[in-house]
């Protein structure tokens, strides 16, 4: 069920709790940003070892015409202090 859900609308049922971890689980798999969001996305991944452990690619959008750029599909580890 989950997989059909637009963006917005996971992003809507993270206020809900009973949903939460579902939908994060659908926002994080899979995470698509531009080189200006990447900190941002960063730094939240690293503030949230749950967070971090749910992704398995992220896809960085290039200002510059590097489309064709592979995915980095490795491990996300975060090391908080």
């Amino acid at each position: 069920m989950f997989r059909i859900l637009t963006r917005p609308d996971l992003l809507n049922l993270c206020y809900i709790r009973r949903f939460r971890n579902f939908a994060q689980d659908m926002l994080y798999q899979e995470f698509h940003t531009d080189s200006q969001n990447v900190a941002r996305f960063l730094l939240t991944i690293l503030s949230n070892k749950t967070l971090a452990s749910r992704v398995r690619r992220v896809y960085i959008k290039e200002p510059y015409g590097y489309e064709n750029v592979q995915p980095y599909t490795g491990s996300f580890i975060a090391f908080l202090t």
